[in-house]
């Protein structure tokens, strides 16, 4: 086959992201880091063999069928739902990780299962670290650079875990978890919380904490239950206060007391909303409380 033919076939498959395809390219495969200021093209043509170019070509072929994969996903399955997600929310650091792990798993250094677990980690890593810490994600690249380019190398077990516990050391700690998550809410009726963004951060925060309880992911809507009113008080807007709840549940609950609405939480699908009707029978539920236990909760499963 052509170069030519080979690089057309690169450049429809990339299409307007070919300058981020080639920079994060030259990330996973040659270590290009923020001190290289000649940029990516220079870094792959003094790492490129010219007798070996073919191979290069070759190469960016196949990382460009990954980079599309990540860029506008395909399948229907967990990890393109994923994927979706940091696309929708313009999260590109990842990307050479993903390349990475996506040859990896071609190549069969990691199982599917394996491949799994690692997408799933950046998900709960990024609402961590992100959603929850407020911690900016350019912080990371250096780390993306190193365990990127390492698990192109030779993605053994070891330097999987090197890379996760990279990542969970920058997370903040469980106090700061605790801190983020009291200011972490979303209300009908106070305008602090009313913001669309901060319900979908929300949701986001009791979904991860609902799939790492279960071990069920969560595919389908779910709406917002206020414990206690959050009309009564500006602190019953924060996550303390708020549960998964099914909407034919959810419109039981309107205008009860908690003593009324636990039979009908007890009903639900969700693991954590059961568990919630289970450890408040006896009806003494502090809202401020219930925001310890979820950033313990949270700070323990994904680190651990």
């Amino acid at each position: 086959m052509k170069i030519n033919q080979v690089w057309s076939e690169i450049e429809a498959t990339v299409g307007s992201n070919m300058k981020a395809f080639l920079r994060h390219y030259a990330i996973q495969k040659y270590r290009l880091g923020q001190g290289d200021k000649d940029g990516a093209y220079k870094k792959i043509r003094d790492f490129t063999d010219p007798k070996k170019a073919a191979d290069l070509l070759y190469d960016l072929r196949l990382k460009a069928g990954y980079y599309a994969e990540i860029v506008e996903p395909t399948s229907d399955d967990r990890n393109a739902e994923i994927l979706s997600f940091l696309r929708t929310h313009n999260v590109r650091v990842f990307r050479p990780l993903l390349m990475s792990l996506m040859h990896a798993r071609e190549i069969e250094q990691l199982t599917s299962e394996q491949y799994d677990d690692a997408i799933g980690f950046i998900y709960r890593f990024y609402i961590c670290y992100k959603i929850i810490g407020g911690m900016e994600s350019n912080h990371l690249s250096d780390s993306i650079v190193k365990h990127s380019y390492a698990i192109e190398l030779n993605c053994t077990q070891q330097v999987l875990d090197e890379w996760k516990n990279s990542f969970n050391e920058k997370l903040p700690s469980e106090e700061t978890f605790r801190i983020n998550l009291l200011s972490l809410g979303w209300s009908h009726s106070w305008p602090l919380y009313s913001e669309t963004k901060l319900k979908d951060r929300c949701k986001l925060v009791l979904a991860l904490l609902e799939e790492l309880k279960s071990g069920v992911r969560v595919s389908e809507a779910f709406t917002i239950e206020h414990i206690l009113p959050d009309s009564q008080a500006q602190e019953n807007s924060i996550i303390g206060n708020l549960l998964m709840l099914e909407e034919r549940l959810n419109a039981k609950c309107k205008d009860k007391s908690l003593k009324e609405k636990l039979p009908i939480y007890a009903e639900s699908r969700y693991a954590t909303t059961r568990a919630f009707a289970k450890r408040y029978a006896n009806g003494c539920f502090d809202v401020k409380k219930r925001v310890d236990f979820i950033a313990k909760d949270l700070f323990e499963m994904v680190i651990h």
